[in-house]
């Protein structure tokens, strides 16, 4: 058996509570601070830059220059068990039109909230040109799903188009499996286009 050396803890951490310790390596690692006094509860300090939303660093609003929206979709239908109608709001993207080379897949990530339902976020990942949602040949897939539902609640897209550039692109499907079905029809604009 081969003995270590046990190393000494750093006395900076020594004689506090390890919840307190906790509290602030988390804030440490962090985009926000938090306030702890002893005996006191931690309060939370949120910071300029924007949370991670569904699963990517967000990269500012849909909104392009002059206010125009560079993520416009309509949906209806449903998903999880939710009905979804109308344009989406407080869109942006979570990946935004990463991967555009001539034979590369462009990630286009996106989240929003439904007028009548729950918060969404979708994907748009297809090489550029025009495919049929659904198809074999298609070179990508798209998907929808209610934030914060169940992964086998997502919805994938069958039937309609999509045409991506790097400049942006439109969809016109219908999404389904399991759960549901929703329609979403719109378009974007890639940021720097």
């Amino acid at each position: 058996m081969i003995k270590r050396p046990h190393r000494r803890l750093s006395s900076r951490f020594v004689g506090i509570p390890s919840g307190v310790a906790a509290i602030v390596l988390v804030a440490s690692c962090s985009n926000s601070a938090a306030t702890v006094g002893p005996g006191s509860n931690p309060t939370p300090t949120p910071s300029a830059s924007p949370a991670v939303v569904g699963g990517g660093e967000p990269q500012g609003s849909a909104q392009g220059q002059g206010g125009t929206e560079v993520l416009d979709l309509d949906v209806t239908g449903s998903i999880a068990g939710q009905q979804v109608a109308g344009k989406l709001t407080h869109t942006s993207f979570t990946v935004a039109c990463v991967g555009a080379g001539p034979d590369q897949i462009l990630a286009v990530h996106w989240i929003g909230t439904s007028p009548s339902g729950p918060g969404l976020n979708g994907t748009i990942d297809f090489k550029p040109g025009t495919w049929t949602l659904g198809d074999t040949r298609a070179q990508g897939s798209a998907t929808i799903g209610a934030i914060g539902s169940k992964p086998g609640d997502s919805l994938v897209g069958t039937s309609g188009t999509v045409t991506t550039q790097t400049s942006g692109g439109s969809i016109d499907g219908t999404f389904d499996q399991g759960s549901g079905q929703v329609t979403v029809k719109g378009s974007w604009t890639c940021p720097g286009s």
